[in-house]
């Protein structure tokens, strides 16, 4: 084909995408290879088992385009759109699909019988390992089945790809988002996912010898037939939803909204002193008032929860995620908080009454008495006015936190990081 006639089929494509007439672009099986083509709108067009091999497509519109058995081997596609094309048996590897969007995309394999000048048939194969993908838009791509080994995917967006059975050995998805993929079956030996996010995502019966997990977030993740002690996994974080919660705690903690949103007329105070609700996702929930006494809140995400004037002495919570969450007022008396993420976290008064114009309101301290909080971390945490008296804070970072007024009396701040902290409360050890 010539690149005037090429020019010719692109207008007439252009006129009819727009809907002023032209015809749509039927390239199949077109050679079109080691041509320029960066920024070329193709968007819908038939490009059936087309060569575009060592082609410049940077940029090119190929969304909704029937690329079916197309060859892209060795082929610049950064920046390229082809969400929602049909990829199937494409052939992709040594292509460059950096910040490429391939939302929608169907990567599953897929077959052409070519019957040569010879007559000879072949059978185009695709062949897709080494892909450069990174910080690629999968969202929803379907790559079932694809062959993906030794493929840079990292930082990536694969939001509900499906990746059913889908070879991704030897891969790069470091820091890429797996939110709800379908990984059933799927190989991932010796990958590399190392702070990707894999929240609901679904690994079941997935090969995962040798990778890389640290850090990997798999919240609510339907896991079932992995071998998880095979992978890296350190510093992962494996959370249950609410929902995997008993159903009689789901009930209270639902009566205890009710209670709060109608002031106590209707719903129930939440009592679950000693219950188990280790390594589930509670992140944003609202506790306050409940008692919790005793309760192993061990692991779990509480990141923006409100605990206003709870009762959570003696709680277990252990690497427990407190980010944000507002404790004002609330017991903490012998609670174990051993390397909890309080970061921002506010532990300061609860005011109990406002007062009026003639006599000041009045405020509740939260109570860390005997609390043990080592190597916890409290950062910006706000501590006015606590009572931290006999706490333990060996090895706590308290950088910039705010213990004005607070009671440190015989508290412990052996090997606390104190940088910034604001302390005018005198300290004995």
């Amino acid at each position: 084909m010539t690149p005037h006639e090429l020019i010719k089929i692109v207008k007439a494509h252009r006129l009819w995408v727009n809907g002023r007439g032209g015809m749509r672009a039927n390239l199949t099986m077109a050679d079109l290879s080691g041509l320029n083509l960066a920024g070329m709108r193709l968007k819908e067009a038939t490009l059936t088992g087309v060569n575009f091999s060592n082609t410049d497509l940077s940029g090119a519109d190929l969304s909704e385009a029937d690329l079916f058995t197309a060859n892209l081997q060795n082929c610049n596609l950064r920046g390229a759109n082809l969400e929602n094309a049909d990829l199937r048996g494409v052939s992709l590897r040594g292509a460059d699909l950096t910040d490429a969007i391939l939302s929608g995309v169907d990567l599953r394999d897929g077959a052409l019988l070519n019957v040569g000048s010879d007559g000879d048939v072949k059978l185009n194969k695709a062949d897709n390992e080494g892909l450069i993908l990174n910080q690629a838009k999968l969202v929803g791509a379907n790559l079932a089945g694809a062959r993906l080994a030794n493929s840079a995917i990292a930082q990536a967006d694969l939001t509900d790809a499906i990746l059913r059975r889908t070879d991704l050995s030897n891969a790069d998805l470091s820091s890429s988002n797996l939110t709800r993929v379908d990984l059933t079956g799927a190989n991932l030996t010796n990958a590399n996912l190392s702070g990707a996010v894999m929240r609901h995502a679904i690994l079941a019966n997935t090969t995962v010898d040798g990778a890389n997990m640290s850090g990997v977030d798999l919240t609510a993740a339907t896991i079932q037939d992995v071998n998880l002690d095979a992978a890296n996994m350190e510093g992962a974080i494996m959370l249950r939803s609410l929902d995997a919660l008993s159903e009689s705690l789901q009930e209270i903690l639902a009566h205890h909204l009710t209670w709060l949103e109608t002031d106590g007329a209707e719903g129930e105070r939440a009592h679950i002193s000693n219950a188990e609700i280790t390594q589930t996702d509670l992140a944003g929930i609202n506790l306050s008032g409940a008692s919790c006494k005793g309760a192993d809140f061990s692991g779990t995400n509480l990141s923006a929860t409100e605990f206003v004037l709870s009762d959570l002495s003696d709680c277990r919570m252990n690497n427990t995620v407190l980010h944000r969450a507002k404790l004002t007022g609330a017991n903490l008396n012998g609670a174990d908080l051993t390397g909890a993420k309080l970061e921002d976290a506010n532990l300061g008064p609860a005011m109990i009454d406002q007062g009026d114009a003639d006599t000041p309101g009045r405020q509740w301290p939260c109570n860390l008495t005997g609390a043990v909080l080592h190597n916890a971390d409290l950062s910006g945490a706000n501590l006015s006015y606590a009572n931290l008296r006999e706490a333990d804070f060996t090895g706590a970072r308290l950088h910039n936190a705010n213990l004005g007024s607070a009671n440190l009396e015989n508290a412990n701040l052996t090997d606390a990081y104190m940088e910034g902290a604001k302390l005018d409360a005198d300290v004995s050890n």
